[in-house]
């Protein structure tokens, strides 16, 4: 079947086949060095039976994923034709293995995508990246505002550590290098700085929406017509300066950049205290449909919790469905359509063309009811419940 969504121009999702990203966090979900005002695992549960603290020391002693399984589990996904090994955390060059993972991945013929917040990056990491055709994802710089960059991220050497390691991968053989900003009201007016720094400087830009945390909660106060603004601002100057690289059309999550993990892609969560073998179709998804502990991950990809998401549009519901460009961004950020109605089969809330009437309104936005879905006693799935914003 012809997929129309792939992205050659980008980092991710680049090739023709049914199985892309296989993302897999290493570290659990919390385990990072910094604070950043946008971190949607800010609120994750990390256990019933101790508190935080005692937690992150557990977290410390054996919450990561041992080697031997990360091998394990990406040997799987090279079986299934995945593409792409996404490794992250929490912050995954915490992992005393990280070089070995990335070496790992490269053996198994899969493009290794490393995401990082750039603090931990040694000289002996970058020469293990090196001519490895490695994509390394790091945090977003702002010429001249080391202030906003260490307020974002709740450290006051953040800056200075972020441009030393973007200072050399850059210049580092065989790396593509990929700076993220989430669209926080705190970075919002710095995005354009940002986006042309990157352009200048010959290096992927990927601005994106802040999609609500694991909570439900948002965590930006940028509208969804601030964005779509923002994004038309990017591809003028695309069109003036660099009009092979301009979006053809202005749609979310990201600029230029359509995201399509739910539908091709599999993501492995880790919640800390042994529990690192779940399989979710996105880092926002809350539907688990296996245990790459308890089951391989060829019996995983035919559970048919995921017909929803592998076949999303017979399932797909609301504006979105019936949007003239839903071929090309295939329904925004679905993470973001789950974690505000508790459905995945719902329309993506963060779209400027759905009007600000309709896109807070379930009843526009997600299915009637749960009758004849896949995922109608779905524990996880829990349409329209969770209490709605005025966004």
């Amino acid at each position: 079947m012809e997929k129309s969504f792939y992205t050659p121009p980008g980092f991710r999702e680049k090739n023709d086949s049914d199985n892309q990203c296989f993302g897999i966090e290493v570290v659990p979900g919390r385990r990072c060095t910094l604070n950043c005002e946008a971190c949607y695992k800010t609120r994750q549960k990390v256990g019933s039976l101790c508190g935080i603290g005692q937690a992150l020391n557990i977290r410390m002693e054996n919450g990561d994923i041992p080697l031997e399984d990360f091998n394990d589990y990406v040997d799987q996904a090279a079986k299934e034709g995945f593409q792409e090994v996404a490794i992250l955390g929490g912050e995954p060059t915490m992992h005393r293995n990280i070089e070995e993972m990335v070496r790992s991945t490269r053996e198994f013929d899969l493009i290794p995508i490393l995401v990082t917040n750039g603090q931990i990056m040694n000289d002996s990491l970058i020469k293990a990246l090196s001519d490895s055709g490695t994509v390394v994802v790091t945090h977003a710089v702002i010429p001249g505002r080391s202030d906003v960059m260490n307020r974002f991220a709740g450290r006051p050497d953040y800056a200075g550590n972020l441009f030393r390691a973007i200072n050399k991968l850059q210049y580092t053989k065989g790396i593509q290098l990929v700076l993220e900003m989430p669209l926080t009201g705190s970075l919002y007016n710095h995005a354009f700085d940002f986006f042309t720094y990157c352009r200048k400087n010959n290096i992927t830009p990927f601005i994106e929406i802040s999609r609500r945390n694991d909570s439900g909660e948002a965590t930006t106060c940028v509208t969804p017509e601030q964005v779509k603004e923002l994004f038309e601002r990017f591809r003028e100057y695309d069109l003036e300066h660099h009009p092979e690289l301009a979006s053809e059309v202005i749609f979310p999550p990201a600029y230029g950049n359509p995201c399509t993990m739910s539908v091709t892609g599999i993501h492995v969560k880790n919640f800390d205290n042994g529990d690192y073998g779940g399989v979710y179709s996105c880092c926002a998804q809350g539907i688990r449909h296996g245990d790459l502990k308890e089951q391989p991950l060829s019996e995983i990809m035919k559970s048919s919790t995921l017909t929803v998401f592998r076949d999303q549009d017979k399932y797909i519901v609301g504006p979105c469905k019936d949007c003239d460009i839903y071929d090309t961004c295939k329904g925004g950020c679905r993470g973001q359509a789950y974690l505000k109605f508790g459905c995945p089969r719902a329309s993506n809330p963060s779209c400027h063309r759905t009007s600000k009437q309709k896109r807070n309104d379930p009843a526009v936005m997600a299915p009637e009811s749960c009758e004849g879905c896949p995922l109608e006693d779905c524990d996880q799935c829990n349409l329209t419940q969770i209490e709605l914003d005025a966004a």
